[in-house]
């Protein structure tokens, strides 16, 4: 947030919204997973994404809350996940493909995720 580049792109006349993600709270499939123990990785950095809209594509596709709940789980790390998950109904240990099939596979998140540490997100309106 320090960064001149962060404040211009906040700034615009263009950004409607933004969401922050700390460090811990997303994370990425890694593209060398067949070399390591898991296919997930923490992020190395904070990241913030930006909604940039003209007034009329912001009244037809708004960036909603629901929205952007959608988009935090959806920058969720697996790792989280597979944690959150440690086992299936039958008492085995969950592997990265049921993590990942439960991640993406509830629309609002709410149900996937169980009693997952919420993501702590800051909205903030122009």
């Amino acid at each position: 947030k320090s960064q001149p580049a962060w404040a211009t792109l906040s700034q615009s006349d263009f950004n409607r919204k933004y969401l922050e993600f700390s460090q811990e709270e997303h994370g990425y499939c890694e593209g060398r997973q067949h070399l390591r123990n898991s296919r997930y990785r923490v992020a190395s950095s904070a990241t913030s994404v930006f909604f940039w809209q003209t007034a009329a594509a912001c009244e037809k596709w708004p960036a909603s809350d629901q929205a952007c709940e959608d988009l935090g789980h959806a920058f969720r790390s697996g790792q989280t996940l597979q944690s959150t998950n440690k086992t299936q109904s039958n008492g085995g240990p969950t592997g990265s493909s049921t993590a990942l099939s439960t991640h993406r596979g509830s629309r609002d998140g709410k149900k996937a995720h169980g009693g997952a540490k919420k993501i702590r997100k800051k909205l903030k309106r122009k």
